[in-house]
């Protein structure tokens, strides 16, 4: 899905240069007050530009501009700050909007952006590790109870770098286990399989388009929301929930 969403974005634009070289990213929410954007993109001649987003929900945007109208806040994940907002909708469109950050240092060169919420940033710290022997031992004994579902899977958990995340006194650990590479002349990735433990029991979530890059914190609950950077020919950067099957709730990305 992630590289379809590339390759839309990449018709959207195809009248532009890079967008490292001045072409402004795109964003898509799919959860409520969750997005990404520029910080504050300003052009040399003072004009602000906001954040071209595509909202997945029936009456987020809505809910987003009113918000900002009321003089909400919305937080930076990046460095923690809050700002104002102004979200803009096209007359009669509500699947499609610009959001400026107001308060932000200016950008005129399309570099700063990041994820925010309209709920305040936790300050969760979230630690990454080797699998224990157990764990390791936990995970194996899944995959062998049905090697059908799981494939060649058992041959990746066994290379020994699969790792684990999860809070300091947290009850759920995710674990992520490195698997297949995919490559192409303009994309590379490497899929990572997803399983969440508990006391010894495990299971399996599904598959991430590449390796976890960040975490984040968003709904309080065990599990790290899980942001993931393919390498594309522009950006396509994706925040997953993988408390069930891996879901995307937000991208960011041009060519």
């Amino acid at each position: 899905m992630t590289a379809i969403r590339c390759l839309l974005a990449c018709c959207f634009l195809w009248v532009a240069l890079p967008v490292w070289a001045g072409v402004p990213a795109e964003g898509h929410s799919g959860r409520e007050g969750v997005f990404y954007a520029y910080f504050n993109l300003e052009l040399d001649d003072g004009t602000k530009i906001g954040s071209d987003t595509f909202f997945g929900l029936p009456g987020q945007a809505i809910a987003l501009r009113n918000h900002c109208e009321r003089g909400g806040f919305v937080f930076s994940h990046r460095n923690r700050a809050r700002y104002g907002c102004k979200v803009h909708l096209p007359s009669g469109e509500y699947e499609y909007g610009s959001i400026e950050i107001i308060g932000a240092p200016a950008d005129p060169h399309y570099l700063h952006y990041g994820l925010f919420t309209t709920q305040p940033v936790r300050g969760t710290q979230w630690k990454v590790r080797p699998l224990s022997a157990d764990e390791l031992a936990g995970i194996v004994a899944l995959i062998e109870t049905s090697p059908g579902r799981y494939g060649n899977l058992g041959k990746y958990v066994a290379s020994g770098k699969a790792f684990a995340v999860h809070k300091a006194e947290g009850k759920l650990t995710a674990y992520f286990v490195p698997g297949q590479w995919i490559r192409g002349e303009f994309y590379e990735a490497q899929r990572h399989h997803v399983f969440v433990g508990r006391e010894g029991s495990y299971r399996y979530q599904g598959q991430l388009v590449d390796k976890p890059a960040r975490y984040y914190d968003l709904d309080g609950d065990d599990l790290p929301e899980v942001e993931t950077n393919e390498s594309c020919d522009g950006l396509c950067i994706s925040l997953w929930d993988i408390s069930r099957a891996p879901e995307e709730i937000a991208s960011w990305g041009g060519h």
